[in-house]
C-alpha cells in the first residue's frame, strides 16, 4: 500500500516492476520505444555491448533529458532498475507506468538511504541499476561536481561503474518542455570503471576521488558524443 502521503516505498516499486504484469509492460514499452524513439531520432550508438555486461552494474550516464533513462533502457538487452524522483510515484496510474519500467522513488531533497539501500539490495542479486551521478537533468556541455551514490553503489557491491555520454537528447526534450522535437541523438558508451575497495568500504578520501574520476570520464564521453562518428 502507499505511504500516508500517497506515495509508493521503493519496496512496492520494486514488487510491482517484477509482477507479471510489470514484466508485460515493460517489454511491450520497450518495443515500441525502439520503434518510435531509437528509429526517429536515428539514435547511433558507440560501445553498445558494454551495456550487457552480466552480474550487477551501475550504469552512469549524463543526464539532460527525460528521454536518457528510455533511450538507455531501449538500447540495452538487460533491463535497467533506475532511481526516478519521489513525485512520480504518487497516484496510480503513473506510479504503476514507472514501477513498471523498472523505476523505484527516491527523495531528491534529501540523502535518500532507503533508495539507496533499495539499490544496493538490486545490485546484490545480480540487476543493472541506472544512477545519474549529476542528480538530477543538467543543461549545457560542461559536466557539474558529481554526487557520490554511484561511486558508493559499486563500491559496496563490487559492482563496475559503466559511465555513458549522451548528446542531443536535450533538444530533443528540454527541461521544461512537454513536445518533444525531432534532433539526432549520439549515444556514447565507456569502458567499465572498476573500483578497489575492502570489504564493500572505501575511505571517503578514495571515494571523493573515484567521483572526480568519474566527472572526467563523463566530459570525456559527453564531448565524444558531441562529435559525429568517424566513418571508414
Amino acid at each position: 500500500m502507499p505511504t500516508p502521503d500517497g506515495y509508493l516505498t521503493e519496496d512496492e516499486a520494486i514488487a510491482l516492476g517484477d509482477s507479471r504484469a510489470g514484466m508485460g509492460f515493460y517489454r511491450t514499452t520497450r518495443v515500441f520505444l525502439r520503434l518510435f524513439l531509437l528509429r526517429p531520432y536515428r539514435v547511433e550508438v558507440e560501445g553498445r555491448d558494454r551495456l550487457d555486461l552480466a552480474g550487477p552494474v551501475v550504469v552512469a550516464p549524463v543526464h539532460r533529458s527525460n528521454f536518457d533513462a528510455p533511450i538507455l533502457g531501449a538500447i540495452s538487452i538487460r533491463r535497467m532498475r533506475y532511481l526516478a524522483k519521489r513525485s512520480l510515484f504518487k497516484g496510480r496510474a503513473l506510479s504503476w507506468v514507472m514501477s513498471a519500467l523498472g523505476g523505484f522513488p527516491v527523495d531528491r531533497e534529501n540523502a535518500d538511504r532507503g533508495a539507496l539501500a533499495s539499490a544496493q539490495r538490486l545490485l546484490e542479486q545480480g540487476d543493472a541499476v541506472l544512477v545519474f551521478p549529476e542528480g538530477t537533468r543538467q543543461s549545457g556541455d560542461v559536466v557539474p561536481e558529481l554526487f557520490e551514490g554511484a561511486v558508493f553503489l559499486a563500491s559496496r557491491t563490487n559492482a563496475p561503474i559503466v559511465p555513458v555520454g549522451i548528446h542531443g537528447s536535450e533538444g530533443a526534450l528540454p527541461p521544461g518542455k512537454r513536445l518533444p522535437r525531432l534532433t539526432r541523438i549520439r549515444v556514447v558508451v565507456g569502458e567499465p570503471i572498476h573500483l578497489e575497495a575492502e570489504g564493500g568500504r572505501m575511505r571517503r578520501s578514495a571515494r571523493q576521488q573515484a567521483t572526480a574520476d568519474l566527472r572526467v570520464e563523463l566530459q570525456r564521453l559527453y564531448d565524444a558524443a558531441r562529435r559525429p562518428a568517424s566513418r571508414s
